[in-house]
């Protein structure tokens, strides 16, 4: 078994709709493939697999909160679940807190924070700094 380059390690849907990414390249062009849910197992070959760029094409709501509690990387995400924020732009300015779960992919990220007073927010991904 070979390590693919990270580069070269990409999200997939497969037939079911799970999100996966692969993990390592097997013997005769068979994929050992991490599911969303922590999951790991034997693949079909490439070809019984679909690449996507947009994961919200694909996962609902409440596949893509679990992806982000379990801290899977989604694409053009770039905060982790409980980071700590500061809202810099928007209605919500000056508050911090933690970011609990993602709600929406697009038009960009949109994220719930838990500020310091224990009021729950909800603000996009161009709206806050990591502290």
């Amino acid at each position: 078994m070979h390590d693919l380059p990270a580069e070269d390690q990409r999200r997939l849907l497969d037939q079911k709709g799970c999100i996966v990414e692969i993990r390592k390249l097997l013997p005769h062009g068979y994929l050992w493939l991490s599911f969303v849910d922590g999951t790991e197992g034997f693949s079909a070959l490439p070809a019984d697999v679909q690449l996507v760029d947009d994961i919200s094409t694909c996962i609902d709501g409440s596949k893509l909160g679990q992806a982000f509690l379990d801290q899977t990387p989604i694409a053009g995400v770039w905060f982790s679940h409980r980071d700590t924020v500061s809202v810099v732009a928007g209605s919500h300015t000056g508050a911090v807190g933690e970011l609990v779960t993602i709600i929406a992919l697009q038009p960009e990220p949109k994220f719930v924070v838990e500020t310091s007073l224990g009021i729950d927010i909800e603000v996009l991904q161009s709206e806050i700094e990591r502290l």
